[in-house]
């Protein structure tokens, strides 16, 4: 099926169809990310979103894949294997127990899986579902939302407070480090090493690799306009790239 004008004209993209039609769950998860993370959910939302959007997906009767994605399954296989080294103390390293760094393992794992659960969904919602240029529209606003944050943790990087998440928590769970850092909103993450307070930016403060709620880069798909699309499909028309 060709895409025209015709087609074009038919699709409904108004806010309550957007919020609650095909494709809603993408719409919440990006345009809403900074409320999500005052709330104490940002390192959070893209586990919970990614669960409605795997219900999608198995309701579907075919998937289709981003290309190369065969590469990142190969990367997701790597990052399962690395995961029996977590027993093993690298040298002038803090020993520690194994069992606790499998919350740690064990959440990072996760993430690939709904990073890989959140492009699929993406790349299956057809154009009458949801339209391309919403999506572009949402990948420049999530841009816009992290340059935000690099500036807020350069500039304000000692900003933190209680969220409604973790002021919900039983104090000794809302102490617990691993789960302060999944629901206590701050700016950076704070490093004293070199023998001063600074930001720990942009090294992980604006980016995706540890879990917690400092301000940072969505961990989420991307994808460009490639080409137009001849069967409808997002897949067909847009580029997967992972952050």
């Amino acid at each position: 099926m060709t895409i025209g004008s015709p087609l074009s004209a038919t699709l409904d993209t108004t806010p309550h169809r957007l919020l609650t039609g095909p494709g809603a769950a993408l719409t919440w998860l990006l345009l809403f990310f900074p409320l999500w993370w005052v709330l104490g959910l940002g390192g959070l939302i893209f586990y919970l979103a990614a669960i409605p959007m795997a219900v999608s997906l198995v309701r579907r009767r075919h998937i289709e894949v981003p290309p190369m994605f065969g590469f990142w399954l190969a990367f997701c296989l790597v990052v399962l294997v690395s995961m029996s080294a977590l027993n093993l103390d690298p040298a002038n390293t803090v020993a520690e127990n194994w069992w606790g760094r499998v919350p740690g393992a064990v959440y990072r794992a996760a993430g690939y899986l709904c990073v890989t659960v959140i492009t699929l969904y993406a790349v299956n919602l057809t154009e009458r579902e949801y339209p391309r240029r919403l999506l572009v529209n949402l990948l420049a606003w999530t841009a816009v939302v992290t340059v935000a944050g690099g500036l807020l943790g350069t500039y304000w990087g000692h900003l933190e407070f209680t969220s409604p998440v973790e002021a919900l928590l039983p104090p000794g769970v809302a102490a617990d480090g691993f789960v302060k850092s999944l629901v206590h909103p701050q700016a950076a993450q704070v490093m004293d090493f070199l023998g001063y307070e600074a930001p720990d930016l942009p090294r992980r403060g604006a980016t995706p690799t540890r879990g917690g709620t400092s301000w940072r880069s969505p961990r989420v798909g991307s994808w460009w306009p490639r080409s137009v699309s001849r069967s409808g499909g997002v897949g067909d028309s847009v580029r997967w790239h992972c952050w």
